[in-house]
């Protein structure tokens, strides 16, 4: 019996924003877009994603945040990695609005995830931090 895993999609930028790469979950949606600059290709999300990367690229360190677009709340990362800028995400929550009612008990959903979530994000990091303090790795 053969067992496939998937692996969170992920895409691979240069300082231009140009994808370069394009992982094999995220082929349906990026491939047919490697060597375009992303925020032409998605400019509404320019606002929204480009200020976490700036901080990657600026500080050199990976940042994580949740962010609403398209009708998704998403766990993003994104790792500067020499030259390029790593970003991977995990769609949380999509958003029901096929009726008011369902719209209204999607959004609370959603904020179940993205409260479950940003407590998970601050574990990780107290543990990080802690782990500094001891002198672990």
């Amino acid at each position: 019996m053969a067992v496939t895993v998937e692996q969170e999609p992920f895409v691979v930028l240069d300082h231009q924003y140009r994808i370069v790469e394009v992982g094999q979950s995220a082929e349906g949606g990026f491939g047919p877009l490697v060597g375009l600059n992303l925020w032409e290709c998605f400019p509404e999300s320019e606002g929204l994603f480009r200020p976490y990367y700036e901080r990657a690229w600026r500080t050199g360190e990976a940042d994580e945040f949740m962010q609403f677009y398209s009708g998704r709340v998403a766990r993003i990362r994104a790792e500067p990695r020499g030259e390029h800028l790593a970003v991977w995400w995990d769609v949380l929550h999509v958003i029901d609005a096929l009726t008011v009612e369902d719209l209204q008990a999607s959004i609370e959903r959603t904020i179940e995830h993205v409260d479950d979530e940003q407590a998970e994000m601050l574990r990780r990091d107290t543990r990080g931090s802690l782990r500094l303090i001891e002198g672990g790795a």
